[in-house]
């Protein structure tokens, strides 16, 4: 069969480069559509669960929250191990699945045995909740907002209340955090002296402030052929509207009692544990945006670049936008080195081809089997959906591409030999001799046995095509 197809390829050699161009126009439109990436992900498949404990030492932490939650995790079906991170204030654990779980299936699986575990922990522990749905390679895109006008309170609340939804909404991204900045609060400092007078406690006073902020539910009144809902609105947004709320209201002739008259109200902002700068020009807030696992990085980065434009739009003149990390340059260096080293490894070979074959259609057949062979190899990456990155890319071995190509050109241009006597240690003569054969364009062959060579170690070497 192989000698029948060698025959007709010879034959018909026209229909055999036609059929070979329409493949390799082919192979071209398919493997455009390779995905690309600096890096592979070979992040395991995994679910992270976080549990905010506020005020716990890691020990605590581990004892109270961690191991609970362990213990409710283990069992689960297709769940190989469990590794966890009790720190100061929170606590980390990553149950680790099989390959073949499905991702969705595992959190799903993971948020039902959540529910059940939620009663096991102490009182003023925040439920459990599932980390984003990415890898090891997530962090995409990082960028900090800084303003020479603007506190960092105000930062962040620019950066949570306008940028992160819109970044959110961009395809790909499954997660937006946030460091440094400050969460402002509206603080309510009880003068003694003053409390002391009105005979108020501070109890009454933190009363006083709760019940000075929240809605309170009320009728309806008729309004022709409709209604309109009565409700009570409070929400102070500023030290005085919250400092006009009454502690104790007027009775028995004595005047009531506001938040302001025992009380100091003021700006403030919750407690700290860390800060983001940069450049040494101060504090900042530092934003950065995640991937979804499996989704291709220079696409959602495409989708980012073109939602920074929106951006911009909305934050006001005075914040500017510094980019910090952008993977699309780092997947664009990663390629360029890439191609670049196979561009030169290519034509190192080519080069080789063309000087140690001697002749310049042996070169030329040999040497197309590298662009055809990547094609090809692109093609089926692409159809596998297996990325091209430093990893795929970087393992072409030309040596290997070329070695097939080089046996078979020369086994055309010198043609087929008889196998050579087996020799002994004690035989000698022209049995014993090998033939040395060159694809050179030259038609004869020589013997390194200064004899007479034998039918045996004569080799036929032409640098023409067989005739059929």
């Amino acid at each position: 069969m192989i000698e029948a197809l060698v025959h007709a390829s010879v034959v018909r050699r026209r229909a055999v480069l036609l059929v070979t161009l329409v493949a390799t126009l082919l192979a071209a439109v398919v493997a455009a559509r390779l995905r690309f990436d600096a890096l592979p992900d070979v992040t395991t498949n995994q679910v992270l669960v976080l549990t905010r404990a506020g005020g716990l030492t890691p020990e605590e932490v581990e004892r109270l929250v961690t191991r609970p939650i362990e213990i409710g995790l283990g069992g689960i079906p297709g769940m190989v191990k469990q590794r966890s991170v009790s720190r100061y204030g929170i606590s980390s654990i990553t149950a680790v699945f099989a390959d073949d779980v499905s991702p969705f299936l595992a959190r799903q699986m993971v948020q039902e045995r959540l529910a059940l575990v939620g009663d096991r922990l102490p009182d003023g522990i925040d439920a459990p909740e599932l980390g984003p749905l990415t890898g090891g390679l997530g962090e995409i895109f990082h960028f900090t907002i800084r303003s020479p006008e603007r506190t960092p309170a105000e930062l962040l609340e620019l950066v949570e209340l306008r940028l992160v939804p819109l970044l959110r909404a961009v395809d790909g991204v499954v997660e937006v955090n946030t460091w440094g900045g400050e969460r402002r609060t509206l603080d309510v400092v009880g003068r003694p002296d003053a409390m002391a007078r009105f005979r108020l406690t501070l109890g009454q006073l933190e009363a006083a402030v709760v019940a000075a902020t929240g809605t309170a539910a009320g009728a309806n009144l008729a309004d022709g052929t409709s209604q309109v809902l009565l409700r009570g609105v409070s929400r102070p947004t500023t030290p005085h509207e919250l400092g006009s709320a009454l502690v104790r209201p007027a009775v028995s002739g004595e005047p009531g009692v506001r938040i302001a008259d025992v009380a100091d109200v003021r700006w403030g902002s919750l407690p700290r544990i860390g800060a983001a700068t940069s450049n040494g020009e101060g504090e900042t807030v530092y934003v950065m945006a995640q991937m979804l696992r499996g989704a291709n990085a220079l696409q959602v980065m495409e989708r980012l670049h073109a939602r920074m434009a929106d951006v911009d739009a909305a934050l006001p003149e005075d914040v500017s936008v510094d980019i910090v990390y952008d993977r699309s340059k780092l997947v664009g260096a990663t390629l360029a080195t890439v191609a670049k080293n196979l561009a030169e490894g290519g034509l190192l070979v080519v080069v080789v081809l063309f000087a140690m074959l001697g002749s310049f259609r042996a070169g030329l057949l040999v040497a197309l089997v590298i662009p055809l062979s990547m094609v090809f190899a692109l093609a089926g990456m692409a159809l596998l959906d297996i990325p091209g990155n430093l990893m795929s890319l970087g393992a072409i071995d030309f040596g290997l591409l070329v070695d097939g190509a080089v046996v078979m050109v020369e086994a055309v241009f010198c043609g087929p030999s008889a196998p050579p006597s087996t020799p002994t240690r004690w035989q000698s003569g022209p049995a014993a001799s090998p033939a040395r054969c060159s694809s050179r364009s030259s038609s004869s062959c020589s013997s390194t046995s200064r004899s007479s060579p034998s039918p045996a170690s004569t080799a036929r070497c032409s640098g023409r095509w067989p005739r059929p």
